[in-house]
């Protein structure tokens, strides 16, 4: 399991928005014609999310559980068969 990327294959729960950076290179301007900022719809969570962490041990816990796992008393950390 890549642990390193695991933040990034959790799915949100709530809509999330974030302004365009300046100065991204895309193919639509970071401001609109009225000069306002732009805003972009996350699908995925990104690294720096308060819900980062809990959106993913959600779908790592129901994971575990759906494979026959029971979750530790002493240690909720620790999953045994």
């Amino acid at each position: 399991m890549d642990v390193k990327t695991a933040f990034l294959h959790s799915e949100l729960e709530e809509s999330i928005f974030i302004e365009i950076p300046k100065g991204l290179h895309t193919n639509i301007s970071s401001t609109t014609t009225n000069g306002q900022r732009m805003v972009s719809r996350l699908i995925k969570l990104i690294y720096g999310l308060k819900q980062a962490p809990r959106a993913w041990y959600v779908k790592i816990n129901k994971l575990f559980l759906d494979h026959g796992f029971q979750r530790s008393k002493e240690d909720h950390s620790v999953y045994v068969s």
